[in-house]
């Protein structure tokens, strides 16, 4: 196995990190995928089930390199990041974001251990910004935030702008699109509950159809917001 360049796995994803209460049955649909299951720390800062998600617990902005803003479920894997979380938006960001080709997308907030792997910063006004976004390649992304849509197109990325309808989080009005998902490689898009009740669910398949990805269902239930599913290493 090795270790994933960050958010674009190539082959056959064999360990992700995911949510504490993320359900067994999804663990389990994983497991018969080829895919193992790790339980990403816990941030006891934030009260909300954010504190349980790996896109804001985690970033992982260069191959084998992951920090961690967590403080139970430590691995030694994670480097311990130097943000400090506050249970109060953006305070909450600091690793919510991407690189991809050497520009990091993300909010005014986020760590500087993380901006020094970046060539560039394009500031999103979406503090989220990895929660809003499903990054299928280096060139195709799906977002639910304009900010996020506007600073792809602008580097000329193939993009496609949908809701967050249909994703459920408990505390919040919804859930987001990155949150719900997990790219396995060999270019399949995981959706955590039945896609199909994804109110975009119609422009998603036809977009992933284009670019030559299968999508599927981790479970029948509606699709949730568990903080994304994040590869960690692949087959070689």
């Amino acid at each position: 196995m090795k270790f994933c360049i960050p958010n674009l796995p190539q082959n056959r994803v064999k360990k992700v990190f995911v949510s504490a209460i993320l359900p067994d049955n999804i663990k389990e649909y994983l497991k018969e995928l080829g895919t193992e299951s790790i339980t990403a720390p816990v941030c006891t800062a934030l009260n909300s089930e954010l504190k349980y998600h790996p896109d804001i617990v985690l970033n992982n902005p260069t191959q084998g390199v992951w920090y961690c803003a967590g403080d139970t479920n430590m691995n030694k894997l994670l480097t311990k990041g130097g943000a400090e979380f506050a249970d109060k938006y953006p305070k909450d960001c600091a690793y919510n974001c991407f690189i991809i080709d050497g520009v990091l997308y993300g909010g005014k907030n986020v760590a500087k251990e993380i901006k020094k792997y970046a060539e560039n910063h394009s500031v999103i006004a979406q503090g989220y910004t990895k929660c809003s976004t499903v990054i299928l390649s280096s060139e195709s992304f799906i977002t639910s935030d304009v900010s996020v849509y506007k600073a792809l197109v602008s580097q000329g990325k193939n993009v496609l702008k949908v809701t967050n309808d249909g994703i459920l989080l408990n505390g919040y009005s919804c859930g987001f699109i990155g949150g719900c998902t997990g790219v396995l490689g060999n270019k399949i898009l995981s959706v955590t509950g039945n896609a199909k009740l994804l109110a975009d669910y119609d422009l998603i398949h036809n977009f992933c159809k284009n670019i030559g990805y299968e999508i599927v269902s981790l479970s029948n239930s509606q699709p949730y917001d568990y903080g994304g599913i994040l590869p960690i290493c692949e087959e070689d």
